[in-house]
């Protein structure tokens, strides 16, 4: 009898871990071989339209949950939206599905219906992870479900994602894993005991400026000059001069200041010119033949911007030149994954309100020709995407600011 109740307890064990284990083992997500956390930017397309769209996801206890941004243009005007995602794998394809809206600047309630869902495959590539695939919209009251083409790649560093900003400033990214285990490991590499080492000194480019140089030449190599003495003439201190009958000897005091010991040469002044930007030829050749629209005005405060361009999306072979009050600042320069830096230095004769145009050289393998600009004024950071083709070229406008 007293076995028997062993057993039953043990049996009753076994259930109740059953009933504890068994939901997590079926509505848990499978963990896929790679790290999909982080922000990833690209676009949605359309048979008419190509528009920007961005996901940040995130791993909360083994079930992926995430957000996304749309931008869009539509009559000059940007309107853009965020959502929160659901995330799941069915049969190796990731669904990233729309659900609660959190933030737009809509002037309607019709597009704030909208739910996105998109089926992705996951692509690995050598140095680049990737989703493609389709998208569908629900269909709402006053609007058609739509289909579509889906295009994401993963962003080395995810704070030159737009969505990451604003989730930033919403208090959000706190919770993200990614930002959580970058946290962590800081953390524990700060704690960790370091080893004594050698002192280093560490060369850091610094910024371009203007060099004076002042050429002294040495003293072993050119000798200064000994100063010629004065004419020595013999004089009474409080006797007047003796006088003669042939001649009259003048009377010459000595100087009350002493002669300069050492007699200097003015220092040359060599000044550095800042080294020339290389600009591809031909960079810009219809630039008077294209129409301009101005999609930002940007108030600046320093006398030199770090300008830093990307690629909005997929690498396709995009090739821009900038151009700043009609001069070409950066020639035919092919946008990637990698930063093309370059530093735009405001001087006088350039005035307080300054003109850049992202021109296009070519559509790429994708049209229209996309990419990222990055503005940092100080601590001033701007976040600018543009567009363009062979007929219209974006243009931000730079004001002083007062």
């Amino acid at each position: 009898m007293h076995i028997n109740n062993k057993i039953q307890n043990g049996i009753n064990v076994i259930i109740v871990l059953c009933f504890l284990f068994i939901p997590k083992l079926i509505f848990s997500q499978p963990k896929p071989k790679y790290d999909i956390t982080g922000a990833w930017s690209g676009y949605v397309k359309t048979s008419d339209k190509k528009i920007t769209y961005e996901v940040v996801i995130s791993d909360s206890s083994g079930t992926y949950v995430g957000y996304s941004k749309i931008i869009f243009n539509n009559k000059g005007k940007e309107y853009s939206a965020i959502k929160s995602l659901s995330i799941r794998i069915e049969e190796e394809k990731y669904i990233l599905e729309e659900e609660q809206l959190l933030s737009d600047n809509f002037e309607n309630d019709a597009p704030r219906k909208i739910k996105q869902i998109n089926t992705l495959d996951l692509v690995i590539g050598t140095k680049k992870m990737q989703f493609s695939g389709e998208f569908k919209t629900k269909a709402t009251m006053g609007l058609k479900s739509a289909t579509g083409e889906v295009f994401l790649q993963k962003a080395i560093v995810p704070d030159t994602s737009l969505l990451f900003s604003e989730l930033n400033k919403m208090g959000l990214t706190e919770k993200l894993s990614f930002v959580k285990e970058a946290k962590e490991q800081a953390a524990i590499a700060a704690a960790a005991p370091q080893k004594p080492k050698d002192t280093v000194v560490i060369a850091t480019k610094a910024p371009i400026q203007t060099a004076v140089v002042i050429n002294t030449p040495p003293p072993a190599k050119s000798p200064i000059p000994k100063p010629v003495p004065p004419p020595i003439v013999r004089a009474t201190a409080n006797k007047p001069p003796a006088a003669t009958s042939k001649t009259s000897v003048a009377i010459v005091q000595k100087p009350t200041t002493p002669t300069p010991a050492t007699v200097v040469p003015a220092p040359k002044v060599v000044r550095t010119p800042r080294p020339e930007t290389v600009i591809a030829a031909g960079s810009a050749s219809d630039l008077n033949k294209r129409s301009i629209e101005t999609i930002q005005t940007v108030y600046f405060k320093n006398d030199s911007l770090n300008l830093i361009l990307y690629d909005n999306g997929e690498v396709d072979g995009d090739t821009v030149s900038v151009v700043v009050n009609g001069k070409v600042i950066m020639g035919k320069k092919g946008l990637s994954t990698k930063a093309i830096t370059e530093t735009l230095y405001i001087t006088p004769e350039m005035g307080d309100s300054l003109q850049m145009i992202m021109y296009a050289e070519n559509l790429g393998a994708i049209a229209p020709n996309t990419g990222l600009l990055i503005v940092l004024d100080g601590k001033d950071r701007y976040e600018i995407r543009f567009s363009g083709d062979l007929n219209k070229n974006a243009a931000i406008i730079f004001k002083r600011s007062r």
